[in-house]
């Protein structure tokens, strides 16, 4: 299993400052997921190292924050090669502009 160290710059939007990062991308592969809790109408953004045993944790019960409003459905899944990488896309999925989008994922849930 190979490793290499990447350099990423991100411009944070408030104060426009410049952060360089020592990235270690490994094989493992990492994704951001969004489950939906049809009869609370909740939904939870997350991320994880691997989707099958996260969701399967959030659906036992295991998970503090989504215990009350089981079951939950997996939505959407994205994969990403880094840890940091899903990390950010984590809390863009969180940002109010992309609220549009999961609204319509969940509308296409239901109809199916």
């Amino acid at each position: 299993m190979g490793v290499k160290n990447k350099k990423l710059t991100v411009l944070t939007d408030s104060k426009y400052e410049i952060c360089t990062l020592n990235l270690f991308y490994s094989m493992e592969k990492f994704f951001v997921y969004i489950l939906y809790s049809k009869l609370f109408n909740r939904v939870y953004i997350g991320q994880t190292n691997n989707l099958e045993k996260r969701i399967h944790l959030h659906n036992s019960g295991h998970v503090p924050s989504t215990k009350p409003y089981l079951p939950w459905q997996k939505i959407y899944h994205e994969e990403l090669p880094s840890r940091i990488e899903a990390v950010l896309s984590e809390k863009t999925w969180k940002k109010s502009h992309k609220r549009r989008l999961i609204k319509e994922l969940i509308k296409n849930i239901e109809i199916t």
